[in-house]
């Protein structure tokens, strides 16, 4: 499975959105903050991935959405807070994700079950 990795900073909290995708038209998404997964979901590439979740760590809670939508050959992602989209991402990766179709590895890029590139 090819990987597409982005990673925002927002405040103090550093937010992680990861997309595993098949070529052919499979795709899993999922939302960490902090290390920690708060959302995912699975489906086909060919259509947008919509996850929804509220960072009850902020003052106020913030609710977080994240759009994964597809393109010719990859994916691309959004990132709302509060409501608005966020800029672009601080840093974005691009490798191979070497698990089972519906598996993660340990959270932020853990060496076993990813290789990646920094674009």
């Amino acid at each position: 499975m090819q990987l597409k990795r982005w990673v925002y900073r927002l405040n103090t909290h550093e937010i992680t959105v990861e997309c595993g995708y098949t070529l052919w038209g499979w795709a899993q998404v999922r939302l960490l903050v902090d290390g920690k997964t708060l959302s995912q979901a699975q489906g086909l590439r060919f259509f947008p991935i919509r996850l929804d979740t509220l960072l009850e760590q902020a003052s106020p809670p913030m609710p977080l959405q994240a759009v994964v939508r597809p393109d010719l050959l990859t994916v691309h992602c959004v990132l709302w807070a509060h409501g608005a989209p966020l800029p672009p991402p601080d840093r974005a990766y691009k490798g191979q994700l070497k698990t089972q179709r519906g598996a993660w590895p340990e959270p932020a890029g853990a060496a076993s079950g990813v290789s990646s590139s920094q674009i």
